[in-house]
């Protein structure tokens, strides 16, 4: 059913934010390459015949244009980043051929606030690629594991093909427990612009109250393409506005960015203490994001499988366009908008367009395929194909503020009569 189901269209032109990936780049000049291995020397002299024994030294050695190879072992460090490249030269780091090196937390014991075990704070085009990080672990509260971590400002950072797992918190409380697989917080006033997040793998965090992957505050102009994410207890992919993480108000939220092409399933709040028996997890969030492209996902079995929000009031998620998504047999619903309770705020100017919806809201809660909340303004509901279980709804609207909503031109095929409900 999936391959009959999935359609995706070409994007179309126009869209100014595309622009701004950089997906076409200049290949990479490299000064020098060095080598670590688990059996290596930190007094050695980084070469293949002679390597150097932790990746913190190579961190500290680094120039623009040189290439740090990581070969298969375990490394039980963590390793805060000080150097940036060029676009030029970058700076990377990435596994050597054939090989994992393996970041293991398990040892360490998670301090106060953000405990990662990459960091990257206000550095420009480097690269991690290929590295498995993982046993980052905590039960207390205002502890935050976090695989990798990038903030500040910068541009051109690329997070590829690393697989991270099994780390996170077991805080038993409903409030203070947090944790990140990745994590880019823009929390300056010159933004972090040109990120780019491809093909990692996520998987088992236990995420208290937070998110697998996140980017929150001034981040713009992202890359977020070809991950998968699965069997996390929170929210698989969140674009975050409006939560004080940038103190410039009007650069504090994640925008003109694209979100792209990832599989996301297993998605579940169901047992996270910081949610008790609730089903409330996104596969795929925008909480006061602006300006984004949602495009040729496939999230299934989560419990929403699009979530568009903004959880702060008198705030908005603006200017989202959902379109070529494959959503399937997601718990309460396939496509959620605006916020959970009327203390919230508003989802505004979206485009919802060619997604295929099929038997979501599987717990058949009365949600239906599409669940309009608490003030939606100006949103636009075409072509989508919309395939109901054998509830039969196809929108589900239990509040009376939305306004200026459009739902027309999509194929809808229910087991029984389709069923609406607008406004109550």
């Amino acid at each position: 059913m999936t391959s009959i189901l999935r359609f995706f269209a070409r994007s179309p032109r126009g869209l100014s934010f595309i622009s701004l990936i950089g997906l076409i780049g200049v290949a990479p000049l490299h000064a020098t390459t060095y080598v670590v291995s688990s059996a290596g020397d930190d007094l050695a002299a980084g070469t293949p015949e002679a390597p150097w024994r932790t990746i913190g030294r190579a961190a500290n050695a680094v120039v623009p244009g040189d290439l740090v190879e990581v070969r298969g072992g375990t490394y039980a460090e963590r390793v805060t980043f000080t150097r940036s490249g060029t676009a030029a030269a970058p700076i990377i780091f990435r596994s050597s051929p054939g090989e994992t090196p393996v970041i293991d937390g398990s040892a360490l014991t998670v301090a106060a606030g953000w405990f990662p075990l990459f960091t990257l704070t206000n550095l420009s085009h480097v690269t991690i690629q290929g590295f498995e990080l993982t046993g980052l672990r905590t039960n207390a509260g205002g502890r935050v594991p976090i695989g990798i971590l990038v903030s500040g400002s910068g541009t051109g950072v690329k997070l590829l093909d690393n697989h991270i797992h099994d780390l996170g918190t077991t805080y038993p409380g409903s409030s203070g427990g947090d944790a990140h697989g990745i994590a880019v917080y823009g929390n300056a006033t010159t933004p972090i612009s040109g990120a780019v997040i491809r093909g990692n793998h996520l998987q088992k965090l236990s995420l208290g109250s937070s998110e697998a992957l996140v980017l929150n505050g001034n981040v713009t102009g992202f890359l977020v393409e070809n991950n998968r994410i699965h069997d996390c207890n929170n929210i698989a992919i969140d674009t975050i506005g409006h939560e004080g993480t940038c103190a410039d108000a009007a650069q504090d939220a994640a925008r003109d960015g694209i979100t792209r092409a990832n599989t996301v399933y297993g998605i579940t709040s169901y047992g996270n203490p910081a949610y008790g028996n609730n089903y409330s997890a996104g596969g795929i969030y925008v909480d006061g994001g602006r300006d984004i492209l949602v495009e040729q996902n496939t999230v299934s079995t989560c419990d929403i499988g699009i979530e568009l929000a903004s959880e702060h009031a008198g705030q908005s998620t603006s200017r989202v366009h959902i379109r070529n998504n494959l959503l399937h047999r997601n718990r309460i619903g396939g496509i959620f908008l605006g916020g959970y309770d009327t203390r919230r705020g508003s989802t505004e100017d979206c485009r919802i367009e060619h997604n295929t919806l099929f038997e979501n809201d599987t717990r058949q809660d009365g949600n239906g395929e599409v669940q309009l909340q608490f003030d939606v303004r100006r949103t636009a509901f075409r072509h989508n194909i919309i395939i109901t279980n054998s509830q039969a709804l196809v929108v589900g609207n239990n509040y009376t503020q939305n306004t200026d909503t459009t739902f027309d031109y999509n194929v809808i095929h229910a087991p029984t009569t389709p069923a609406w409900q607008w406004k109550k």
